[in-house]
């Protein structure tokens, strides 16, 4: 058992703090009524400014913003977790000539107050929501593509910078709050390389249609490449499983319109991409090891489709 919100429970240990002191721990243990709410406001705003230079070239610039809503925290001592924001300017070009499509784009954006989820020591598995600090993201991401006849080539790939921009300082091991405190080493500091998404992500589609008797067939191959990531944006949780490694998945497939028949095979080379890690058993309990969470594992199949 653990700790409910707003709902009666009972049990062994289940009594963490949130419940009426003086009842066994075998009792119904009505939970108190805390009477938190978070009331917010807030204006979002989209600008967006086009030239189409000839038919087949077009620029374009590109101010937006975004929230997530803030929250109440389960813990009835933890505070509450204020919106986050994001502005974002953006600038690029869609364009097409001859065979090739090109489409390209830079952005940076300021995030802040960003939302960061974390379970502090003596949680008992009970995720806190807090407000890391602000950050900011600089990237490009492009796409390209050329088809003569029968054969088609397309490449898109994007590169992110993200990082914090103040630094997000400790939780307080008994209020379970983040507390700034002077030369105690912060949670993650300013710099710090947001975690989960890679720097470069790209990935490559090559197809080739072709007559089959009276039929029409094809083959393909296509390659997905990630670099490493950080895996969490505390550094103890960070030290705790390290980061994930960079990855290439190969996918083929081959089909005609015999009915709709295609024979597929996906991660073809089987290889072991990991998208994040997770903390829940290292390193107490698994030593220097952590659940991960992979990419798909070599798949194959047949497909088979008719129309009626």
């Amino acid at each position: 058992s653990g700790l409910n919100s707003g709902t009666p429970f009972s049990g062994v240990g289940s009594n963490l703090g949130a419940c009426i002191a003086g009842l066994t721990p075998t009792a119904e243990q009505p939970c108190v009524n805390v009477d938190k709410k978070n009331d917010e406001g807030g204006v979002t705003y989209k600008f967006n400014a086009s030239w189409k230079i000839t038919p087949d070239a077009m620029v374009y610039a590109t101010l937006s913003t975004g929230f997530r809503p803030g929250g109440n925290n389960r813990r009835p001592g933890v505070l509450p977790f204020k919106s986050d924001t994001l502005t974002n300017y953006e600038i690029g070009a869609k364009t097409s000539f001859g065979p090739f499509t090109v489409n390209v784009a830079a952005f940076h954006q300021k995030w802040k107050d960003l939302q960061f989820g974390l379970v502090p020591l003596g949680q008992n598995g009970v995720t806190n929501t807090y407000n890391a600090g602000n950050a900011k993201i600089n990237g490009a991401e492009g796409d390209i593509s050329f088809r003569n006849g029968g054969f088609s080539l397309a490449l898109a790939g994007t590169y992110i910078d993200a990082q914090l921009t103040t630094d997000f300082c400790q939780v307080d091991p008994v209020t379970k709050n983040i507390v700034c405190v002077p030369g105690v080493a912060p949670a993650a500091a300013r710099g710090t390389r947001l975690p989960i998404q890679p720097k470069f992500k790209g990935n490559a589609t090559a197809r080739y249609e072709f007559p089959l008797g009276s039929n029409d067939a094809f083959v393909q191959a296509s390659v997905q490449h990630q670099g490493g990531t950080r895996t969490f944006l505390t550094d103890d949780d960070f030290a705790a499983v390290g980061p994930t490694r960079a990855f290439t998945a190969v996918d083929f497939s081959i089909g005609a319109n015999l009915g709709l028949f295609e024979a597929f095979i996906q991660n073809a080379f089987d290889k072991r991409g990991a998208l994040s890690l997770n903390t829940a058993c290292a390193t107490t309990f698994c030593g220097p090891y952590a659940r991960t969470y992979p990419i798909k594992p070599q798949f194959f199949g047949l497909k088979f489709s008719r129309d009626f």
